[in-house]
């Protein structure tokens, strides 16, 4: 956490605080011993730390790094390791849902321009408002989800996706195509 004057000050976490955050974690994205974790966030952030380290420790489950954490993520390298990985957590930063987004087939997006595409985004965001309040989900999301999204998380390697964040400033137009497509 920061002190007044801005400067970073150690922060004490105790055993029970780390296992009780891990395990509500763990109960939001239901994590279990056969996902798969993608971490290319750096482990010293706690948010981090907790999803790709302490909760798989407690679930089981496999995590995945970057083969070299310190080469830059061009689209292609990216798009490859999604689609490898096929993480069911996955978090970064708004700059790696840019190249996500720029990375998705032309056809597929192109899709998303249409009256189809305009009318399945505004059912996504929708969805994901409603899921939000403990509402049930709009008329048309099942069949927006199974005839563009599927497409489009499958695309990305982002189909087995149960929990995705993004930690930092994003874009708006980001923001507004990952909840219309329900990946969030």
């Amino acid at each position: 956490s920061l002190n007044e004057d801005g400067n970073f000050r150690p922060v004490r976490l105790s055993h029970a605080n780390v296992t009780f955050t891990a395990a509500a974690a763990n109960a939001m994205a239901t994590v279990n011993k056969t996902d798969r974790v993608l971490c290319l966030l750096p482990l010293s952030q706690i948010s981090e730390q907790m999803l790709a380290y302490h909760c798989p420790m407690r679930s089981g489950c496999a995590v995945f790094f970057p083969t070299d954490p310190n080469q830059r993520m061009s689209p292609e390298l990216l798009h490859t390791l999604l689609t490898d990985v096929r993480p069911a957590v996955f978090c970064s930063v708004g700059r790696s849902f840019e190249k996500m987004i720029g990375g998705v087939n032309p056809k597929l997006m192109a899709k998303t321009s249409s009256k189809f595409g305009r009318w399945a985004l505004k059912k996504g965001r929708g969805g994901v408002s409603r899921f939000e309040e403990g509402k049930s989900k709009p008329r048309g999301f099942g069949y927006a989800r199974a005839h563009l999204f599927r497409k489009i998380r499958i695309d990305m390697g982002l189909d087995y996706c149960k929990f995705c964040a993004v930690w930092g400033p994003c874009g708006d137009e980001v923001y507004d195509f990952m909840l219309g497509t329900g990946i969030v």
